[in-house]
């Protein structure tokens, strides 16, 4: 919004939830979340629902998709958003390369294979750099590369609701569990009580917890908050 009120031209090529935005959006080629939207006709539908001044630059590229599998999804966009720079020449481009998070998901932080993915990422990194430069743009250009979320290797998954039945306190606290941390919501219980209790199970193996946050500590040092009433951190390598 900002951009557009300031008269930029916006090109978004797989950026998330922006599927239809063609108003503030010059040149658009969103994210298909669903494979089975593909199967019928994948370039019908790309042409369908993207740009249509980008329908010569999805025909160029079509052929490297495999459905949504990766890498052949990301060298798709990397390929498109590419050309869309160096023909069309946007004041702002978006897009989203997401071939390391599912490598990472399916084998792992130190698979070889994911290892492969981190520096095909470089490289298509290294192309969209280089389609600036064939437009002469490059001085004038600031790139951002940004992750939504890192990775972590889970060794161990504990589910604290378990360990409050097993100690007489489930209703009272109830966890609801969100990967390396959890938010605990109380019930006829204080806080004060609540908080002296989970920071006893801190370091104690059959619970996981490292660390454990009042909702004032939340707000005050990460600006993080919610209805629950305080959160813990797990031990490296455990997920709630």
């Amino acid at each position: 919004d900002i951009f557009k009120k300031n008269g930029a031209s916006i090109a978004c090529c797989r950026w998330p939830v922006t599927a239809g935005n063609f108003e503030k959006i010059d040149y658009l080629i969103p994210e298909i979340t669903d494979e089975n939207e593909l199967k019928p006709d994948c370039l019908e539908h790309y042409l369908k629902i993207s740009s249509t001044s980008l329908h010569g630059i999805i025909k160029r590229y079509i052929n490297t998709l495999k459905l949504k599998k990766q890498p052949e999804e990301d060298l798709f966009s990397t390929s498109c958003i590419s050309d869309i720079i160096r023909t069309f020449k946007p004041d702002v481009v978006f897009t989203h390369p997401a071939s390391v998070d599912s490598y990472k998901h399916k084998y792992g932080e130190k698979d070889p294979k994911t290892l492969e993915m981190i520096r095909l990422a470089d490289k298509m990194v290294g192309d969209i750099i280089k389609a600036v430069e064939d437009i002469g743009m490059i001085e004038q250009t600031t790139f951002i590369v940004l992750s939504d979320h890192g990775h972590e290797r889970v060794e161990r998954e504990i589910a604290l609701n378990e360990v409050f039945l097993r100690d007489g306190l489930f209703g009272k606290l109830t966890a609801y569990e969100c990967g390396h941390s959890a938010e605990i919501y109380l019930n006829s219980i204080s806080q004060e009580d609540a908080l002296s209790y989970l920071k006893s199970k801190v370091n104690e193996g059959s619970s996981g917890i490292s660390k454990v946050f009042s909702k004032d500590e939340l707000v005050k040092r990460y600006g993080t908050f919610g209805d629950f009433s305080i959160m813990v951190e797990g031990d490296e390598g455990i997920m709630f």
